[in-house]
């Protein structure tokens, strides 16, 4: 549960927001006290279309270290990043 005030608080993730996480890339859906809901993109023709799937992630997620390019700590949690 603390994850959940940390992804809201800190990082400001809110529904809407397009994000990678755990190598999944999406637009959120919905943020709840232990998971939440990324509508599932893919890249085709350079564009990002919807797949149709709802990928559901616990959110301890944020507290997994992952390989990101971006440096910017204020806007990346250390499991999710920003697109």
């Amino acid at each position: 549960m603390a994850a959940y005030f940390f992804l809201l608080g800190r990082y400001g993730l809110k529904v809407g927001d397009r994000i990678t996480a755990g190598g999944v890339t999406g637009d959120v859906e919905d943020v709840g006290l232990v998971r939440f809901y990324l509508k599932e993109l893919s890249a085709s023709g350079g564009e990002m279309h919807p797949t149709g799937r709802v990928v559901v992630f616990p959110n301890s997620v944020i507290f997994q270290s992952t390989r990101s390019s971006s440096s910017c700590p204020a806007r990346n949690s250390p499991g999710t990043r920003r697109r």
